[in-house]
């Protein structure tokens, strides 16, 4: 049960808030993680999705403890609201998942009019977190356990399958927010999105070391059931039934009991504690695309981003010279 108590902590169970938690992966990680005695926060944007995954997970699960709260990532006010409301329960904060994402078949724009998938799968997490990173800090300051985790994936890689395909994903600070529906790619525009996943994974460890909190990011795999292909072409989505057998007998696709355990795995497993800055595929460390690593795209890329969401003063977080 939640409770306004925001002084007592030693009667809260260790808290984790996992974004897209309503379905596909995110709700596959939501239920390991709860099984292993965590309160889990299901923030979705769609309340009748995200309470039938609260009752899906207590019928499996009776003892349970977890809680639809509303979050639309493509709405900077909403994030906001989320906020306070998390704040209202009073509750610590011991991981946070940042894992909702999306592919759309067409350009679509966000309420405060950026581009939908990097608004979404980036520029909402981006905001998110910092909001709640006073909760995160206030946590680590106590010694416990504090994980900041962020589902990429590996088409963000030019080298990777899918990531080989097409124009390589590539952050452009001259031109890193899609505003021409006519030039839009939406392939690319997903592969720089996971591309800015990483980015920020890597710099949010760089500026929070030290602080007891850590960020590390993952790949969960190919997993085509996911709600993630939902707003794919047709002509993508025949594609993807014409290849799929090759690729199943290539043991290239894999589950979302698979891809959840991936995200359950680097949210909690004890190994990595203290563990940051790490790149994990298919619950495996890995090395992420050569552009993930470059400290100055990364830097401007930050800055640009602390921008487009307005970000207030306080909030910000020094970057490491």
């Amino acid at each position: 049960m939640f409770t306004d108590n925001q002084d007592d902590t030693s009667k809260h169970s260790r808290v984790c808030i996992i974004t897209g938690a309503n379905s596909g992966i995110g709700l596959e990680a939501a239920k390991q993680i709860s099984d292993k005695g965590y309160e889990v926060i299901l923030a979705c944007r769609s309340e009748s999705r995200g309470k039938k995954a609260e009752n899906d997970i207590k019928d499996l699960n009776p003892s349970a403890n977890v809680k639809f709260m509303k979050l639309d990532l493509g709405s900077l006010d909403s994030i906001r609201h989320f906020v306070d409301d998390f704040h209202a329960t009073g509750k610590p904060l011991h991981v946070l998942c940042n894992n909702a994402g999306l592919e759309t078949s067409g350009y679509q724009q966000t309420e405060d009019g950026f581009e939908m998938t990097l608004g979404v799968n980036h520029l909402g997490h981006f905001l998110l977190t910092h909001l709640l990173l006073e909760d995160l800090k206030k946590t680590a300051e106590r010694g416990e356990d504090v994980r900041i985790v962020v589902t990429a994936s590996e088409v963000h890689n030019p080298k990777s399958p899918g990531g080989d395909r097409g124009v390589p994903a590539h952050i452009d600070l001259d031109n890193v927010m899609v505003t021409d529906p006519d030039s839009y790619d939406s392939w690319l525009t997903y592969k720089n999105s996971k591309l800015a996943n990483v980015l920020f994974t890597y710099e949010l460890a760089r500026r929070l070391k030290d602080s007891g909190i850590t960020a590390n990011c993952l790949c969960p795999g190919f997993i085509p059931e996911t709600g993630l292909l939902r707003d794919i072409s047709m002509m993508r989505r025949f594609a993807l039934y014409l290849v799929l057998p090759l690729l199943k007998w290539k043991g290239v696709v894999r589950t979302v009991k698979d891809g959840g355990e991936t995200v359950a795995m680097v949210a909690t497993d004890e190994k990595l504690k203290g563990v940051s800055g790490k790149y994990y595929v298919n619950t495996e460390e890995k090395e992420s695309s050569k552009e993930s690593y470059d400290k100055e795209i990364a830097i401007g890329f930050w800055k640009i981003s602390e921008n487009f969401v307005k970000l207030d003063e306080k909030y910000k977080i020094p970057a490491v010279m």
